[in-house]
């Protein structure tokens, strides 16, 4: 068992994120990342008005996300498949982002973003997604493509 710095809760040895208040756990990580997002507080519905964006917390750069309903987030490469998002001029191997690392489905209610069995993992609000799973994200959520900070801007 570890426990957190920043809240002392109890965690499990090679938990990346604290389950209690979303600080990073280990060396490199980014310091802080949002609360995890209680299922009561989740929008019912997100309204897309104008160009989705992603947002680089960190920089406040943003990239508008081309018109299509699924993307694919990733950094270039020689894989052959470039990625509809291309996250490599932004350090993305740095950052631990895959080629392909997760895709962002933009037809439903509300916004979903899957992970792509990415070696890194994908994280919302500081909670990790199961690869092929879909988790729903909306205006000022914190995504992580491994250690690359991002949010959706609708």
């Amino acid at each position: 068992m570890i426990t957190c710095w920043h809240c002392s809760t109890s965690l499990f040895d090679g938990t990346i994120f604290c389950d209690g208040c979303g600080a990073a756990l280990l060396a490199g990580a980014p310091k802080r990342v949002a609360p995890p997002l209680h299922d009561d507080k989740a929008p019912d519905k997100v309204v897309i008005c104008g160009t989705p964006r992603l947002v680089f917390p960190a920089t406040g750069q943003s990239i508008p996300l081309p018109s299509r309903h699924e993307l694919v987030l990733g950094r270039g490469g020689d894989s052959g498949h470039p990625p509809d998002v291309d996250l490599a001029p932004f350090r993305a191997a740095a950052a631990g982002v895959s080629r392909a690392h997760a895709k962002i489905d933009l037809a439903g209610p509300s916004p979903q973003i899957e992970d792509l069995d990415s070696t890194n993992g994908t994280y919302v609000n500081g909670r990790r997604i199961p690869p092929g799973s879909r988790v729903a994200v909306g205006q000022g959520d914190e995504i992580y493509l491994g250690q690359m900070a991002l949010r959706i801007e609708l």
